[in-house]
């Protein structure tokens, strides 16, 4: 499961460097919970510099490594433990790679500054 959208506020002040620093921060959630996510994050009491969809680029990035990562699977677990591997570590045409494909769910990128 997700980490709360909640807690985001207080792990971002924490986390990002005082007055004059940056925060990075990316995450995956369904469409659904878009709007509750934007308020967290607005309500972080960061500035937020910038924001992106990456879903094209983790796509590709999934794309490209899924030869590894089933290569990997296939030498390190047991053939019943194989489907739920490729699934976690996301490859082509698993559940979460279609989802992210047609858009259902949102891999987004921000970065954040302190004042």
């Amino acid at each position: 499961m997700l980490p709360a959208v909640s807690s985001f506020p207080r792990r971002g002040e924490a986390g990002a460097a005082p007055r004059g620093g940056y925060f990075a921060y990316a995450d995956i959630r369904p469409c659904t919970e878009i709007a509750e996510w934007e308020a967290a994050l607005a309500a972080a009491g960061l500035q937020q510099i910038s924001y992106r969809e990456i879903n094209a680029e983790v796509l590709r990035g999934i794309d490209i490594n899924t030869p590894k990562s089933r290569e990997l699977v296939k030498r390190h677990l047991p053939i019943f433990l194989r489907a739920a591997g490729r699934n976690y570590i996301g490859v082509t045409g698993t559940p979460l790679y279609r989802l992210m494909q047609s858009g259902d769910i949102s891999y987004r990128m921000y970065s954040f500054g302190k004042e």
